[in-house]
């Protein structure tokens, strides 16, 4: 059975979003997000979206007896007997359920919940307003995928993820109408061409639809970094990223940007390893951009002599080529905010007064010269100057429960993160008085990556991530 619990859980936020459990395996009641001590919860019997019709069993539970319990909602049938309900759903749309009680000590009790009711048609999504894709497996094959994936949407709405494939090692690449995902192969193993797809892998899609893909592959036991993109006649073209500068010479992170200001060319961050004077083989994050058909260029960035330095999740850039990413070093653990602009030098900026996290972090664009970054200690609010030893910085919490891996977009005037709390997934946003709502999107599984991403067309939130070993979308 799956718990709910809250004095008020407001799903949706002006977006279409589905509180679901995905799966069997779900039975772990959700953490509790308020600060009191406990609160009171609604007990779901089954999982799985919430679909018009359907007859949901629900349960009042609290750490003191229940003297009382009386439940209100907004449509559908209701028919309780005490601290149980029988809720049979309205048609598909925003339905609240409330729950009033006291207990045999006089405490009196609330909470409201709302739900997003779906169609038992609505398969993959239907790219309405309103409504939100019932979570499904993006690839149909028996292979088990997903632990990693990226998604995207064009400027036409079309949707793009970028995942892989653990069974036969392999880098996979799909598109999505509004209702059908179709997927390929980009790369993998072969007689000549291909190696072992790392799960060290990023995506960035213009807005006419051209996927450009960043990756490292193993072959012949050898590390080595590529770049993909689909050409005009609808192949795939690779190209070998290698430069003299900053060989790729061990798998790391690695994330990819275009930029605006030269043409949209695709710029790679990534993992290299420089030899010194001494000839040890110093850490380094290294940027690469593309001239031309099979023509590198960049260089190693280095911000503090003999520390290894390493990439620790996106990069992005700013209008004028800027690219800003976190790295870290590793002897102290201390992290930064650094850039890095072709032409206009480098820059960095401590972050050791804060608790960064030492995982994958997030970054995205809030307007000009302001930057979020989500990582698993909390928000971090970058108001950029230059040089950047004026920024401000601003760290919001998050959680105090293990949520380590996620995503971040920052869409209608607000930050949105999806991020894993213990098995669940979540939605995580700030209402009208910047109070942290959460909205439980189901089970997931631990995963090197969760996509979530804004489609234009619609406004609606999407979400990418691995379930039952199967990459899912939402």
């Amino acid at each position: 059975m799956q718990s709910l619990s809250g004095s008020t859980r407001a799903l949706g936020l002006g977006l279409a979003l589905l509180l679901c459990s995905c799966q069997s395996e779900s039975t772990t009641p959700l953490e509790h997000h308020e600060s009191q001590a406990a609160a009171l919860s609604i007990v779901r019997e089954g999982d799985g979206p919430y679909v018009e019709g359907n007859t949901e069993r629900l349960r009042a539970v609290y750490p003191e007896p229940l003297a009382t319990v009386r439940w209100n909602a907004t449509a559908g049938r209701l028919e309780a007997s005490a601290d149980s309900a029988s809720w049979r759903l309205p048609a598909a749309g925003t339905a609240s359920l409330t729950v009033t009680a006291v207990t045999k000590s006089g405490q009196e009790l609330s909470a409201t919940y709302q739900f997003q009711v779906t169609t038992a048609s609505s398969g993959l999504g239907s790219g309405e307003p309103g409504s939100l894709a019932t979570a499904g497996a993006v690839d149909a094959s028996n292979d088990l995928t997903g632990q990693v994936c990226e998604l995207a949407f064009d400027a036409s709405g079309r949707g793009h993820i970028l995942y892989d494939n653990g069974s036969h090692t392999s880098l996979w690449y799909g598109t999505w109408d509004g209702s059908t995902w179709t997927t390929e192969q980009v790369e993998g193993l072969g007689m000549g061409v291909g190696g072992l797809v790392s799960t060290y892998m990023a995506m960035a899609v213009a807005a006419d639809g051209t996927p450009h893909l960043a990756y490292w592959m193993t072959q012949q036991g050898q590390p080595t970094l590529w770049y993909a993109t689909r050409g005009g006649t609808g192949a795939w073209v690779r190209e070998r990223i290698n430069l003299t500068s900053a060989p790729a010479s061990g798998i790391g992170t690695v994330s990819i940007v275009l930029d605006p200001a030269r043409a949209n060319r695709p710029t790679v961050v990534f993992d290299s390893f420089i030899k010194d004077s001494s000839g040890y083989q110093q850490g380094r994050v290294a940027v690469a951009w593309r001239t031309g058909p099979n023509t590198w260029a960049g260089n190693p960035v280095s911000y503090i002599a003999s520390q290894h330095q390493f990439l620790q999740g996106d990069a992005v850039i700013s209008s004028d080529g800027t690219v800003f990413f976190p790295f870290g070093y590793s002897y102290y653990g201390e992290y930064f905010l650094g850039s890095y602009r072709p032409g206009g030098g480098l820059d960095n900026l401590s972050l050791a007064n804060y608790s960064f996290g030492g995982s994958y972090a997030s970054l995205v664009w809030a307007g000009t010269n302001r930057l979020l970054a989500r990582t698993p200690s909390g928000l971090f609010d970058f108001n950029l100057t230059s040089p950047m030893s004026g920024t401000t910085i601003q760290r919001y919490d998050l959680e105090q429960h293990t949520v380590t891996l996620g995503d971040l977009v920052y869409t209608a005037g607000k930050p949105y993160i999806a991020h894993l709390h213990d098995s669940q997934l979540e939605l995580v946003s700030p209402r009208a008085d910047n109070y942290w709502t959460y909205t439980q999107l189901g089970t997931a599984q631990s995963s090197g990556r969760i996509g979530l991403a804004v489609r234009p067309t619609t406004g609606q939130l999407h979400v990418c991530y691995r379930n039952n070993y199967k990459v899912m979308f939402q």
